[in-house]
């Protein structure tokens, strides 16, 4: 076998081709394929603005630069040697294709990824696309996650723009037919269910095939102000009229009535629900690992997970109860980003301007990227030990990086000269408080800090976490007022507060 696939121009690597699930042998028809149903269903236009998901080595991307002369195209990608191989070569030849690459923890396609997918900003503009493409990837996704980039999908499409996703979708005939006789190409039976109306094909690798209920995929896209304007069977099951494609292809469109996506505690509530809520998650937690130490103790021996109640260099520190009233108008929001949407709402209708804001741990400047979009500040300071990480995709223009620890760094900056700080250094109790004590000088005066990993526990590493301990302290020294606090559904929520 040659070592590289001939298509279109394009030399690529059989070894990357092999990765996508796709044979050499029958690329170019597959691809031909797409772009034919895209243009039956959709219809693409050469000024359309076109986002892929998962967009492998090009598969669709190097048809849409014929199509796509004056539009742009965006291609994200998991894996990062079919990203590189995109950037090196269909971006290097077409200035109006760019391809990102998204560190996404998946034991499948990914397993040493960085990120939840629930981590991902799409870095595209609200309202300014007219197509989104995703060929197989809703397949290995879960519920949450696949509600989180729909919801991304919403915020980033036209008024007029549409979705064209493959998936399984299942009813009892589907699940029964492909139970009893899986249809020839097709290995997969989904006999597992994992969670309200979705099923797996394997216990040991919940990801590499996903399937859900016709109605719950329309709970989903509900979920996230989306509808299905029409639906193409697949042929995989064997059991729906007038098939069309292999896996089922949902094509969605924005809801006519737009639902809100934040929901909140309205200013003026009871503070003490919101903390007692807070606490009840934070207890669900302690359960958990107390029944995974359980687990360990009886499988390894000695060999145990150990969590401590209390962090050894500082302790555990819960909220005073004299300190509600600094929560009168903390709200609750369903994750991270619509949290620092929220603080810079509250900066520019009411606070001081934003003129500089400060990143302490930047990682791969995915959440960088989304802060400057959104704050558009004059200055924007990134603080971390190395940037070797960092994706130039993600570099802006008012963005200065200082190299070293926070304790040395944090020091250079100006007092009273940051609108926004955003935290996500060290996590222990100490570093996290000295963190603390040395960037609060450097706030303005109603500027805001949002301390990621409000926690006590990293449960995938079994690791103590001293940011709640620390950032509980800050607030019961009546220095800060919450803003509000975002949830994520691995417990690494995040909580804002606003200096007095």
């Amino acid at each position: 076998m040659a070592d590289t696939l001939h298509f279109r121009g394009y030399d690529m690597p059989v070894s990357l081709v092999l990765k996508t699930g796709s044979g050499t042998h029958n690329y170019e028809a597959i691809a031909n394929w797409h772009i034919s149903q895209l243009q039956k269903y959709i219809g693409v236009k050469a000024t359309d603005n076109v986002v892929e998901i998962g967009c492998g080595v090009g598969r669709v991307a190097i048809p849409l630069t014929e199509i796509l002369t004056d539009g742009t195209y965006l291609g994200t990608e998991v894996i990062r040697t079919h990203f590189e191989w995109c950037r090196d070569n269909i971006g290097a030849r077409n200035p109006n294709f760019q391809f990102i690459y998204h560190d996404i923890h998946d034991t499948l396609h990914n397993p040493k990824g960085t990120l939840h997918a629930k981590d991902i900003r799409l870095p595209v503009e609200s309202g300014t696309v007219d197509i989104i493409l995703l060929h197989s990837v809703f397949t290995h996704m879960l519920r949450d996650e696949i509600v989180h980039y729909m919801r991304e999908f919403r915020r980033i499409l036209k008024p007029t723009g549409r979705v064209y996703a493959s998936c399984f979708l299942v009813n009892d005939d589907a699940l029964k037919a492909v139970r009893d006789a899986p249809r020839e190409g097709w290995k997969v039976q989904f006999k597992h269910r994992y969670g309200e109306g979705c099923y797996i094909n394997s216990p040991q690798e919940p990801r590499a095939a996903v399937a859900f209920e016709d109605r719950v995929f329309v709970e989903m896209a509900s979920q996230a102000n989306l509808e299905i304007e029409q639906t193409l069977w697949g042929n995989w099951s064997g059991t729906r009229e007038n098939p069309r494609s292999g896996q089922d292809v949902v094509i969605l469109k924005p809801s006519a009535q737009r639902k809100p996506e934040v929901e909140s505690l309205a200013p003026g509530t009871a503070s003490t629900d919101f903390l007692d809520e807070i606490e009840q998650v934070n207890e669900c937690h302690k359960t958990l690992v107390t029944k995974i130490n359980a687990l360990a103790r009886k499988a390894k021996g000695d060999r145990r997970i150990v969590y401590k109640t209390t962090m050894s260099d500082g302790g555990e520190v819960k909220l005073s109860k004299d300190v509600e009233d600094l929560f009168r108008d903390a709200r609750l929001f369903q994750d991270r980003w619509k949290l620092t949407e929220y603080c810079a709402g509250v900066l520019k209708s009411n606070g001081p301007p934003v003129d500089c804001i400060v990143e302490v741990g930047v990682e791969t400047g995915v959440y960088s990227a989304f802060m400057a979009d959104l704050f558009d500040p004059n200055k924007f300071v990134l603080i971390d030990l190395k940037y070797t990480a960092f994706v130039s995709s993600n570099e802006r223009s008012c963005m200065t990086r200082l190299t070293g620890y926070s304790m040395d760094t944090i020091p250079t900056l100006a007092d009273r000269s940051i609108s926004f700080a955003y935290v996500d250094g060290a996590h222990d109790f100490k570093t996290v408080s000295d963190d603390i004590e040395k960037i609060l000088p450097k706030i303005k005066v109603g500027g805001i800090i949002q301390f990621n990993d409000y926690a006590t526990f990293n449960l995938r590493f079994a690791q103590p976490y001293g940011v709640k301990a620390a950032v509980n302290k800050l607030i019961n020294s009546r220095r800060v007022a919450v803003v509000g606090h975002g949830l994520c559904p691995l417990g690494f929520d995040d909580v804002a507060v606003r200096v007095l």
